[in-house]
């Protein structure tokens, strides 16, 4: 008898995509690919997890496969420890810092522009969020080679109300 996938319901078989096969009949999809891994598809999108935390593998249904990517730095990848550059590092010796600077535009004692710094950040793009009682933005900050990066706000905020800056679970609270 065949199951509406056409593989016989007797001979399907467990191993999901990415898992090492060395035949069609040892992968769920009913293919082993020339890399000597089981193809992945919409009804068997489960791929392999990778060992590394901070890798995750997707299926790609356009090509069968399953890819691997790095996961945004600061996710956590175990207790005391996340995510950077796709290295699982404890948090300990984590050196990233966030700054907040404030400035006032034409003197204005009332408002103030609100200024994010990073520091020991790998190099890309990494996300931040501002929250104070004006209301959260979120926000990116583009990280250079040397580690360092910034973002600035557009308009201006009440002076004293206390803000705190997140970029990838790094945060730093001041209030002007």
């Amino acid at each position: 008898m065949l199951t509406t996938l056409g593989i016989p319901e007797g001979a399907a078989a467990a191993l999901n995509g990415g898992t090492k096969c060395t035949a069609g009949s040892d992968c769920k999809t009913g293919k082993c690919l020339g890399s000597g891994k089981c193809s992945c598809s919409a009804a068997f999108s489960r791929c392999l997890p990778p060992t590394n935390p901070c890798k995750k593998a997707t299926c790609n249904t356009g090509k069968n496969r399953c890819e691997t990517t790095t996961k945004k730095n600061g996710v956590s990848c175990g207790e005391g420890k996340s995510c950077q550059g796709g290295i699982c590092k404890t948090d300990e010796t984590d050196n990233r810092t966030v700054q907040v600077f404030f400035g006032t535009p034409n003197m204005d004692p009332t408002d103030c522009f609100v200024k994010v710094f990073v520091t020991g950040f790998a190099p890309g793009t990494h996300s931040g969020s501002l929250d104070s009682n004006v209301g959260p933005v979120e926000f990116t900050v583009e990280v250079g080679g040397d580690g360092t990066g910034s973002w600035s706000s557009m308009s201006t905020w009440p002076i004293g109300n206390g803000v705190t800056a997140t970029v990838d679970g790094v945060f730093r609270q001041d209030t002007r």
